[in-house]
């Protein structure tokens, strides 16, 4: 539990870590002024420096809500009066800002003469003799030919 001495050394900590730009000058001001041994300025100063951290997400996660938000009515906005193409514009942005596109990377195949590959190899070994496709097609269009003879019967 933080007591009421406790959060106003805080508070001074914070006020010096955010007007001093470096560490060590500012752990030296804290000992001065709050007459602590360098450990506990330390350690203070590291719960001060949480605090500043955790109100700094707090801050981006509630910017980011909001842009998110803005995003949302200018595209329903755009979408009404049909200006397509600013529509298109909000999308990809809203869609950068989500971050969709990351998640959505392709992985490459891994290499067949590799050891991770072998059970690829081994569906392929299985899959090229039945003359679906030319040999060395790709294995995902193998596998895709495959599911379609099979489903087909």
């Amino acid at each position: 539990m933080v007591t009421e001495r406790k959060e106003i050394q805080i508070y001074k900590c914070l006020a010096v870590l955010v007007n001093t730009p470096h560490y060590e000058v500012a752990k030296q001001l804290v000992i001065a002024q709050l007459k602590l041994s360098e450990p506990d300025a330390e350690k203070l100063l590291q719960e001060a420096k949480a605090g500043l951290l955790r109100a700094a997400e707090i801050h981006r996660e509630g910017e980011f809500a909001l842009a998110v938000q803005t995003l949302r009515e200018l595209l329903a906005k755009n979408i009404k009066i049909k200006d397509y193409k600013t529509v298109l514009a909000v999308r990809k942005e809203l869609s950068r800002l989500l971050r969709l596109y990351d998640q959505a990377k392709v992985q490459e195949m891994p290499d067949f003469t590799e050891p991770e590959g072998e059970t690829l190899a081994a569906i392929r070994e299985h899959l090229e003799p039945l003359g679906l496709a030319p040999e060395g097609t790709d294995i995902v269009e193998l596998v895709r030919l495959a599911v379609i003879q099979l489903t087909e019967k």
